[in-house]
């Protein structure tokens, strides 16, 4: 599971990705925001990483936008 993390970290924290991070909606609350853009991140890498590493990833974006 730690591999999991780390890899949806990296994911969160590129920062060639900010710009579409930045488009999201983080008025949704936090499960809302992991179900709608998982997917979409998990699509946005063309599908190399599973939707389960994408939902992660999302939390992980979601709780960074959150503490500011």
């Amino acid at each position: 599971m730690d591999s999991l993390k780390n890899l949806a970290r990296m994911i969160a924290e590129n920062p060639n990705n900010q710009k579409i991070y930045d488009k999201m909606d983080y008025t949704l609350d936090k499960e809302m925001f992991v179900k709608r853009y998982g997917k979409q991140i998990a699509k946005l890498l063309s599908g190399l990483i599973s939707e389960k590493v994408g939902q992660e990833a999302a939390r992980m974006v979601w709780e960074q936008k959150k503490r500011g």
